[in-house]
């Protein structure tokens, strides 16, 4: 069955950007990473802050499959999570989600497999 990428896009306000990376990257990754179905976590930054001065933050999830992301969808932890997320940072955080389903792919060649 193909995996299912979870894009979520988290623009941050300077003045919140500290607090909540580190919340962000100690908790909420933490918790989702616990939840049925996600099986990794990447974090990105854009090097150069956005045209109003904000920081855009793009988190790639990896799921096992398009069932696992949708019993997610439905279930009381996202609600609550993304409550959490809201009540903490909302004022101060703008969030975009985007779903990728896996179509193909190509593994890397090995740079030791020669040696």
């Amino acid at each position: 069955m193909p995996h299912v990428l979870y894009i979520v896009t988290v623009d941050v306000s300077p003045a919140a950007e500290a607090a909540w990376n580190n919340w962000h990257t100690r908790f909420h990754m933490t918790e989702m990473l616990q939840q049925p179905g996600f099986v990794g976590a990447r974090k990105y930054i854009e090097p150069s802050p956005l045209t109003d001065g904000w920081f855009r933050y793009v988190v790639f999830y990896e799921l096992d499959s398009p069932t696992s992301l949708a019993a997610y969808e439905q279930s009381e932890a996202a609600q609550r999570i993304r409550a959490d997320h809201e009540q903490r940072f909302g004022d101060v955080t703008r969030v975009a989600r985007r779903i990728l389903h896996e179509v193909g792919g190509l593994a890397a060649r090995d740079p030791y497999e020669d040696l």
